[in-house]
């Protein structure tokens, strides 16, 4: 099962559920497979970017989440 896949399953559970992927693939290669840019964190990256995008997460409301 794929990323995708797996949060698909898990939002139709817990729809307030946010996501954020980490992929060492190439964005427009994400983009392709329909996962939007802003919730995709392309590998490598620094410690302090992962803070910062999960924080940015967790203050968006629900329904503006994925």
């Amino acid at each position: 099962m794929s990323g995708p896949q797996l949060a698909e399953r898990l939002k139709a559970l817990r729809p307030e559920m946010k996501t954020l992927f980490v992929s060492g693939c190439a964005h427009d290669e994400l983009g392709r497979a329909g996962l939007p840019v802003a919730e995709v964190l392309a590998k490598p990256f620094p410690t302090l970017e992962l803070v910062k995008r999960v924080r940015t997460l967790l203050r968006r409301p629900p329904a503006l989440a994925q």
